[in-house]
């Protein structure tokens, strides 16, 4: 008797576990590759947005508050959407996808898909 209790904890305790690890997505505070500022990523609109809560300098272009991303999902732990620059000013088709629990990469491209440029985020929190 006292085993199969055993047996069932460990049981419960591997599934808890992959079920948290399967729930890990791209909501959350990330810090940019840069160093320089703070996103926090959440749901809105049927997909995602991500907000800077932090930033090293703040600019015209760039305030606490200003949306840098706003996506949807596109399947297998990615999404594509909108990107915006604060440094130039633009906004880019882009995409972001997870690299891992805690590092995920932006791609934005231009001239339809000609020139890309991406840059990998690490959670905070």
């Amino acid at each position: 008797m006292r085993s199969s209790v055993l047996v069932a904890m460990a049981a419960a305790v591997t599934l808890a576990g992959a079920i948290s690890a399967s729930a890990a997505g791209p909501e959350g505070t990330w810090l940019t590759e840069s160093g320089e500022t703070k996103v926090k990523i959440a749901p809105c609109g049927g997909g995602l947005c991500g907000d800077i809560v932090w930033l090293q300098a703040p600019t015209p272009n760039a305030q606490v508050g200003t949306r840098l991303l706003t996506m949807s999902a596109s399947g297998n732990g990615s999404w594509s959407g909108e990107l915006f620059n604060y440094k130039d000013g633009k906004t880019y088709r882009g995409k972001l996808s997870l690299e891992s629990e805690n590092r995920i990469k932006l791609s934005g491209c231009v001239l339809g898909g000609l020139i890309c440029r991406s840059q990998t985020w690490t959670r905070t929190r």
